[in-house]
Parts: C-alpha cells; structure tokens; sequence
C-alpha cells in the first residue's frame, strides 16, 4: 500500500486493518491522528498560539488518542500496530491484557482480541490509583500491559499496584508497548521490569503559565478542544 501520509483524512478515518500488513512508520501514524484531529505540535512561531491543558499548564504539544481508539477500525489498527511492536522482541506467553482506566480500556480489550488473550477493565479509583474490581487473575498469568500514551509512568504504575493487590503472584511481560511516548525527562523508560516500547516519541514540555516562554514572547493559551481551528492554524490569534 501507498504510504499513509499521501492519503486524504477521509480515506484515513476509514482505513481497515487488512488494509495495513506492516508496521506504521511514526509520521504515518501521526497522520492518522492528525485526521482524527487530536495530534498538534506548535511550530515554533512565538506569536502563534499553544495549547492550555486542564491542568490550567501550558504546552507546546498535545496528544489525545482517545479520539483516534474510539474509532473501532482504527482501534484494532493500533491495537496490531502494538502487536508488531512487540513480536519483534517478544515471542512468550500472554495469557492476559491490561491497560489504564479509561484511556487504555478499549485498547486492552482489542489488543486481547487478537493475541487470543483475556482482558478485565482496570477502574479509577481515589487519588489516582487504577483499582482491579470483581476480578482475580490467576497465579503465575503472564499479563501484557498496554497504554495508549505515557507522559510520567504514574499511571502504569498505579496500574500494576492495582493489579498485583488482588493477585500478587502474576508475571508481566518485560516489555510494556506504548502508542504515543511523551515523556517528562528522565520518565517513563520502564515500569517495575518492563521496558517501555513505542511507535512514535515526541519532546512535548509542560510548564506553568509563570513560567511559559511561550506565554513570554506574546503567544496566546487556548483550550484545544474548543479552538481546534484557531490552535493548528499556527497563526496569532
């Protein structure tokens, strides 16, 4: 098949599994994103506009996947995308696929859909722990775990801690796939004995608006989710 990039968004929402037999390269997943409109990197003019996240923070990037996993065709894509990821450096045992609550949870299911394998929700619980409710893995299970996007490797930790207190002597596979690594420096190289992989890596900073060089050189937050338009224009607002 052609390369992803030189596809019309439209073709790209549509874009079947069987249609894709190799592994993506990082633009050509980014193209997909982009089509699902939920991929931008500021580029680099100080008056153009950043992203303001919930948080309230500033960033000069901004990633959500979950508009790219709600999409079930694309879903299983990525899903096979982290396959491949893997396969290329793992051939053991997977009895069993985790991932975070709620970002992670229709990834897990369809990662586990097609190795074959059995899958559980994870569920949020307080102060950011990841809760395994109405379930007990077995001993000695070899889990895969899953994400979508790792920014600190908070979660996917509260994730296995979730995990490990109702069945404690499960195994996890020494390789943790990711979709999209955006790391704060020095984070998310590995979660407890697996090594974080990815399909695409991105230097996206967060900073408080005090300390936002880009809040200093005139450039305007917006909210991405309610001015797309105005925030991947790249022009000041």
């Amino acid at each position: 098949m052609n390369l992803l990039t030189e596809l019309p968004s439209k073709e790209l929402l549509d874009l079947r599994m069987e249609a894709v037999l190799r592994l993506l390269s990082a633009d050509e997943l980014e193209a997909i994103m982009k089509a699902c409109d939920c991929h931008w990197i500021h580029n680099g003019d100080p008056q153009a506009p950043h992203a303001e996240l919930t948080s309230g923070k500033c960033s000069n990037g901004f990633i959500n996947l979950r508009l790219v996993l709600c999409r079930l065709n694309l879903c299983q894509i990525m899903a096979n995308q982290l396959i491949r990821l893997l396969t290329a450096r793992y051939s053991g045992r997977i009895d069993w696929v985790m991932g975070s609550a709620t970002a992670s949870t229709n990834l897990a299911y369809e990662v586990a859909r097609q190795l074959g394998a059995q899958t559980w929700p994870m569920q949020k619980g307080p102060e950011k722990t990841q809760l395994l409710e109405s379930m007990v893995i077995p001993d000695d299970a070899v889990i895969l775990h899953v994400e979508e996007l790792m920014t600190t490797a908070g979660t996917a930790r509260a994730v296995r801690e979730g995990i490990r207190k109702v069945s404690p002597n499960v195994k996890f596979v020494p390789f943790l796939p990711v979709i999209a690594h955006r790391p704060e420096p020095g984070d998310c190289t590995g979660v407890d004995n697996s090594k974080v992989i990815y399909l695409a890596h991105y230097d996206i900073w967060t900073a408080d608006p005090k300390d936002c060089t880009l809040c200093k050189q005139g450039s305007k937050p917006l909210r991405p989710a309610k001015n797309w338009q105005e925030l991947t224009a790249g022009k000041a607002v």
